[in-house]
């Protein structure tokens, strides 16, 4: 066997592990949590991307709260706020950022639910460094 058809073969292994592999974008499914009652397969315009939904909801669920709670209970903790900032961005950052790009090529969500595709760029993205609607 020759070099390049071993490197075709190990190519051909790793890209079948990817596509077969255990997905990564988020913490927690949405058929985890009490809202998979609304079927989020319904909402999507192609049921591969349930992961992203899952992310998204994974931040809605944990950052979004997170956020609210450390500015109005007032916390004049720096410490606090250190934590929340490195646990939310050792967390969510790099799985955000590459939902956020995904959403914005290809909309998730069907027509007559648009307006949900505008949660990832208006109402997220902020907790990111991303300043609303400017990715």
């Amino acid at each position: 066997m020759s070099v390049s058809t071993k490197v075709q073969a190990q190519a051909s292994e790793l890209a079948g592990k990817d596509i077969h592999g255990p997905r990564n974008e988020y913490l927690f499914a949405s058929a985890d949590m009490p809202l998979d009652c609304i079927c989020v397969e319904s909402l999507l315009n192609d049921k591969r991307d349930v992961p992203t939904v899952n992310c998204l909801l994974n931040v809605c669920c944990t950052t979004v709260p997170a956020a609210i709670l450390l500015h109005a209970l007032h916390v004049d903790s720096h410490a606090l706020g250190l934590l929340y900032f490195i646990l939310n961005y050792a967390v969510f950052l790099q799985r955000f950022l590459l939902t956020l790009h995904f959403t914005e090529h290809r909309k998730l969500f069907r027509p007559e639910y648009k307006w949900l595709n505008l949660i990832a760029p208006y109402v997220l993205s902020p907790l990111y460094g991303v300043p609303s609607g400017a990715y």
